[in-house]
């Protein structure tokens, strides 16, 4: 049998040439830190924004092909899994930092003993270092003058020696205190979507639909977990749950991961069988809505008149923030911002969610939301059915 999965294929081999060498050399010299590093790495983002289309491409295996093919995907996926997680130890990084550390020590010996040749040939050059010579001092118009009257010999000793202004390549061996949990994120990202599918598989759950009616359901892509948290309960008070049972929810971590997740699927869209996805924008991005075939991208409306400006904490009303922060004043951040725009003086309050407490207030709303707190999260449901 031989498959090719192309997504699958270069999910997996970005993520093993973080295992190389020449990335930690990269790494080493950046002199940054390392989520800093990562955010700008080209490579970093590429293998980041394939782990997206290579979840797309395991479901269209496991919907649209023979359990032959669905079996050899699994197969050969957890061969890959397990060789890339044999990998994943400090003395094999250790082990190719140091071989990388000594052959570049050699090739800069090499360098220092060759330029060191080369300099020292030089006419101006031919005493070597430490070398003994004799000179000629005259007391008034000094070293080697045309006048000898009252000049004096006088033993000297040649210091004359190379400096190399070339740097020695060199990895330190600290960089893995700092890589090594890097390199752990990148293979949980592929091990967790391999793992969502792979133990159903494994469970004899996942069996081939060929020859079936497919009929798939469609994605919600939010921006985050706790976006879809939040849906979820929504879907609860509101009664909504039938809407949520056509639907896959799933978040990419930021509207930036949207992007590019729309980027892939719209440049670069190789599906064969149609399966709708709505990509859903927090009111403050300011994204546009767009249609691109059975790809759909949605913002949130943003209400102004409520305490929350950004996230889709927005659509909670003023009397639901008001009570959470009864409850915690932690919950939400205040914040005045002042400047001037084109000579204007400006003042503004900012209020949004603080970072550190999202999860707490989230668990809040799950304990004490109501029809009232939800109410707003409607137009959510309103966008999924403008989509059908």
């Amino acid at each position: 049998m031989n498959l090719t999965f192309p997504f699958r294929n270069w999910a997996y081999n970005s993520l093993l040439k973080f295992y190389k060498v020449g990335f930690m050399a990269r790494f080493s010299k950046a002199e940054m830190n390392i989520k800093e590093w990562a955010d700008e790495d080209f490579d970093v983002q590429f293998y980041q924004d394939r782990i997206p289309s290579f979840e797309n491409e395991l479901i269209q295996i496991i919907d649209t092909t023979t359990q032959e093919t669905i079996d050899y995907y699994f197969k050969t996926l957890a061969e890959d899994l397990n060789y890339a997680k044999q990998l994943l130890k400090e003395d094999y990084l250790l082990e190719q930092i140091h071989e990388y550390n000594k052959e570049k020590l050699e090739k800069f010996n090499e360098l220092v003993e060759t330029k060191t040749e080369e300099y020292f040939k030089s006419s101006n050059r031919q005493k070597a270092h430490l070398e003994q010579y004799e000179e000629t001092i005259h007391p008034f118009f000094g070293t080697s003058s045309m006048f000898s009257s009252g000049a004096k010999t006088v033993q000297k000793t040649n210091y004359n020696f190379y400096c190399i202004e070339d740097k020695l390549e060199y990895i330190d061996p600290k960089i893995i205190d700092d890589y090594l949990p890097f390199l752990k994120e990148q293979f949980e990202l592929l091990k967790d979507v391999s793992n969502k599918y792979g133990f159903l598989w494994q469970d004899g759950k996942i069996k081939s639909k060929a020859g079936d009616v497919i009929n798939l359901k469609t994605i919600l892509f939010c921006e985050g977990d706790i976006d879809v948290t939040l849906i979820q309960k929504a879907a609860e008070v509101l009664n909504k749950n039938q809407v949520l049972e056509n639907i896959e929810l799933r978040y990419r971590g930021s509207c930036n991961n949207l992007d590019k997740l729309w980027s892939i699927l719209t440049d670069n869209n190789w599906e064969t069988v149609p399966q709708k996805k709505i990509l859903l924008y927090d009111c403050d991005t300011n994204r546009p809505d767009e249609d691109f075939g059975h790809i759909y991208r949605r913002t949130i409306p943003k209400i102004e008149t409520n305490i929350i400006q950004r996230g889709i904490e927005n659509l909670f009303p003023k009397e639901t923030i008001e009570k959470a922060l009864e409850h915690k004043k932690e919950f939400v951040d205040f914040k005045i911002i002042s400047g001037t725009e084109r000579g204007i003086s400006y003042e503004k309050t900012e209020t949004i969610v603080n970072k550190n407490e999202k999860r707490n207030f989230c668990n809040w709303l799950l304990e004490n939301g109501g029809i009232e707190d939800f109410k707003h999260f409607q137009v959510i449901f309103d966008i999924i059915k403008q989509t059908e």
